[in-house]
This record gives C-alpha cells, structure tokens and sequence, in this order.
C-alpha cells in the first residue's frame, strides 16, 4: 500500500525498529529524518513542519508522555498526528499514551501490514485537514489582494477565481470556460514586446497585456485602462495547473510612455545643433581646395551650432532638474506686466508689437518678475518660429474683469491643429513634423508656460485665432492687493540685466 506521507520525524530508536519503518514507508514518496533528542526533535518539527512524528519508547514512558506534552501544547505542532512503537504491551501505558494525545499505538512484535494500512488511515483526515487549510488561506489571501487571481486546469479552463477576478474580468469556474477566450471577449491581447503597436491576436500565453477602451466607444487612449497578464505554471503540482494573475498596469504604461517621448525630444533637440557642430569641422580636418571665405564660414556655422546646443542643455537641464517652481516673493504689477511684454518683444526682434492694458496699472497679479518675463519669451518666441516669414505681428490684451486679470496674446502666425491645441502645454509634446520633418511636438517651452501658471494659481489656454491665422493664448490669474512700497520699475531692472532671462 502506497503510503501518502510526505515528511516523517522520528525520535532515534533502535537499529531494528528504525529498519522497519523504512521498510514500510518505501513504496510511498516519503523523507524520513530522525532526530537524536527530543529537544532536537522539537527544534526540527517547528522548522520542517513534518505529516507524522514516530515516538519510540521501551522501558520510560514517562519520557514519551513529556514529549507529546509539548508537541500537543505547541500551536504550531498540535495538529501533527503523532504514533508511539514501543515493546511495551500493557494496558496502563497504552492508555496514558493515548491520553497524552497520541494517535497509534504499535507493540512489538510488529505487522508491517497491519502498521501500513493503520498509518494510511491516519494521514488520510490530516491530508485532508492541511488542504483544506492551505485552500482557505489562499482564499483568504486572494480575496485581500487588488488584482485577479485565477487557477486555471491543464486545458485552461477556470478552476478557480477570486471576487477581483470574477467581476473585472468575467473569470468564473461556475461555468466551464477558457480564460484566455474569455479575456479576449472584453479586452484587446497583445504581447508585452509588442505593446505599443498593439500587435492583436496571442502566440505565447505566459507573459500579456491587455487593454480595455472606456465605455462609449472614445478613441481617448489617455483613459484606456491597461493589464498585464502573467501566467505561473505550478510545476509542482500533480494535476499541472497554472495560476493566472492580472493587474493593473495603467500608471507604469504611461511612465514609460514618458520616457520614450523624452528619449525622443532628448534626440531631437540635440540632433540638429550636433549634426551643424560636426559637419562642418569634418570638412575643414579633411583638407581639400577651399578657400579662407569658406573656411570662415564653415566656423561659422560650426560656432553658432555649439550656441544652440548650448541653449538646448540648458534648455532641458532647467525643465528636468527645476520639478517645482517656487511661489515668487515679488509680485509684479500690470504696469509691469508692459514693461516686460515690451523688452521681450524688443529682444525677439518683433515688428510694433501692439500692448495694450484696460486695468489700473497698481493690480498687482501673483507672479514674480522673472516668471512673467519668461512666459512672454517663450510666447513671443514660438511666434516667431510658427509664422511662415518668422515676422509675426504679435498683441498683447490685458483686461481686469472684477477680481481676474486677463492676459491675452495673439500672432497671425498658422493655426494649429484640434490635438495640436490639447497638447499644447504637455511636456514633451511638439508639432513641428511639417516645418521640421522631425518628431511630433512642441517640447518644453509652452510646458514651462503651463507649469509656471500652475504654480500661480492660475490657467492657461490655447485656441486658434476666429479672425485669421494665428494662435491666441489666454492667460488667467487672480489679482492681489497692492502694498504701499515704492517699486523700482520691473522694466528697468530688466533691461540693464542681459541674463535675465
């Protein structure tokens, strides 16, 4: 008879007794330890947690007694089923041993036969006591844990699913049904490799993503929801079953999202200026018939490629390394507000810039004097760079409507498109692939707008022009009372400082 004992402690006994149970237990998958004191026997038990412990005693069965004592008074021991081999056949002692909480009690001379089928009849409840534990636990465990958690047969048919499971994904074992079927009937599959081009249909089901559009049919893939499918085969187990585990992995697609755009606005911003730096000193290493006017011109080129590299650096370093921008001390006022409208226009070489203010020039607005001149920059400066001569005629409107200013600049530049405008103030996000042939985006400039309104209380908005081509830019902030200090004009400071900017 095949024993179904796993794990056997026995306390060290004589040669001939420690033979025989061997004997016994060899036709079942058993591992037999023994152990040569009882202290050492409960040190093994608690470490090893075994399905039987075999106590043998021939003359002391006080010492057997002692020892089942701590064995069933141990809350992690109790419930081991304990058998006592001993030469002692009276009727006292196998009475107090049973007392004691034993199971079995074997005298000599043994039936190997008899002991076989008594010890088949022991472990065959306690089998069934521990697997009924471990199912709960993971009952218990599954039901706790925010994701799906399913197990599935050796031809995938559900054979058991946790609440998450079952009501997220339509998992049930209530029905026979293919887990990888009944996925592909609400969610798109795809393998992970292939995510992002959103490669349909399964070849390998070990390791997928899954992605559900929101209800309504919107094509917004900013609120699809993402899942990663993994399925653990448990080779372990006799009846090959797998476990599958789906969780959300929304937040972790859109971080790495991320970063692909940033490796790619990293590329292209450092591209051009790198390709304009190098070119033209490979020209002039490798010789040839030119004369000095090209040689001069090639350092031309090649000097004014490592300024705009240069600016580029920078450019990214102050977005990445500057997460958040402090609240200004300085407030300016809206006469401030033209002054440096004015000398930003000026140094963006912008034709009679039209700047005009409805407000009483002391409505002080929250923001410092370097974050409004940076704002006006960028703006003026994308002016310039979307009008097709790069000669924008740029206005500027400010207008206080009871406690909100509103500033609003506008270009006759081009329009841009209906995503275009959404994205406008996104990180990383650029539209220049038309003019430049490059990645799509605006990159950071109009980010640091947004970010710097944020931080301000304020909004910002982007839409195009009704009355022509160009962009309009709608700034909103919250006006502030004015203290009775005397300012030095923000203007003035401004323009004896070169580095302001």
């Amino acid at each position: 008879m095949r024993i179904m004992s796993k794990r056997l402690l026995a306390m060290q006994s004589d040669v001939t007794t420690m033979a025989l149970f061997r004997d016994i237990l060899a036709g079942g998958d058993v591992e037999m330890r023994v152990s040569p004191t009882p202290e050492f026997l409960i040190e093994q038990a608690l470490d090893w947690m075994p399905d039987l412990i075999l106590l043998t005693c021939s003359t002391n069965i006080d010492a057997v007694l002692a020892l089942c004592g701590r064995i069933r008074s141990d809350s992690k021991l109790f419930d081991i089923p304990i058998i006592v081999a001993s030469t002692i056949d009276e009727r006292e002692a196998k009475l107090a041993v049973l007392a004691a909480g034993v199971d079995d009690y074997f005298c000599k001379p043994f039936d190997s036969d008899e002991i076989s089928i008594r010890l088949f009849n022991i472990l065959r409840p306690q089998r069934y006591r521990r697997a009924m534990a471990n199912r709960d636990v993971l009952h218990m465990i599954t039901e706790k844990v925010p994701c799906g958690i399913a197990i599935a047969d050796m031809e995938h048919r559900i054979a058991f699913a946790n609440v998450c499971a079952q009501m997220d994904f339509g998992l049930s074992s209530s029905r026979p049904q293919i887990w990888i079927e009944q996925l592909s009937e609400n969610f798109t599959l795809c393998e992970e490799s292939d995510w992002v081009n959103l490669v349909n249909g399964v070849r390998k089901p070990i390791s997928l993503l899954m992605f559900e559009k929101p209800h309504g049919g919107t094509d917004d893939e900013s609120q699809t929801r993402w899942y990663k499918c993994l399925v653990f085969p448990l080779y372990e187990d006799p009846d090959q079953r797998s476990m599958v585990c789906i969780v959300e992995v929304t937040k972790a697609l859109e971080t790495q999202n991320i970063l692909l755009d940033v490796k790619r606005l990293v590329t292209h911003k450092l591209r051009t200026p790198l390709n304009g730096l190098v070119g033209p000193l490979e020209l002039l290493n490798a010789g040839g018939d030119s004369d000095e006017d090209e040689r001069k011109m090639l350092l031309s080129i090649s000097a004014a490629s490592a300024k705009r590299m240069e600016e580029a650096v920078s450019s990214l370093e102050n977005f990445f390394f500057s997460p958040r921008i402090p609240v200004s001390r300085q407030k300016c006022t809206l006469a401030d507000a033209i002054g440096l409208a004015e000398l930003s226009a000026k140094e963006q070489s912008l034709p009679d810039p039209i700047i005009s203010c409805k407000a009483p020039g002391n409505t002080v607005i929250p923001l410092g004097p370097n974050q409004l001149y940076n704002i006006f920059a960028e703006l003026f400066e994308n002016a310039v760079k979307f009008h097709p001569q790069h000669e924008p005629h740029v206005s500027v409107d400010i207008a206080r409507d009871n406690e909100i200013v509103n500033i609003i600049v506008e270009d006759d530049g081009s329009h841009a498109s209906p995503s275009a405008l959404k994205h406008l103030h996104v990180p990383f996000y650029q539209s220049e692939e038309l003019l430049t042939g490059e990645m799509d985006g605006h990159g950071l400039g109009l980010a640091q707008v947004a970010r710097i309104m944020y931080s301000a209380g304020g909004r910002v908005a982007f839409y195009n022009r009704v009355d022509g081509p160009g962009l309009r830019v709608h700034l909103r902030l919250l006006a502030t009372s004015l203290d009775g200090a005397k300012k030095v004009p923000i203007a003035r400071i401004f323009a004896d400082n070169t580095n302001a900017r």
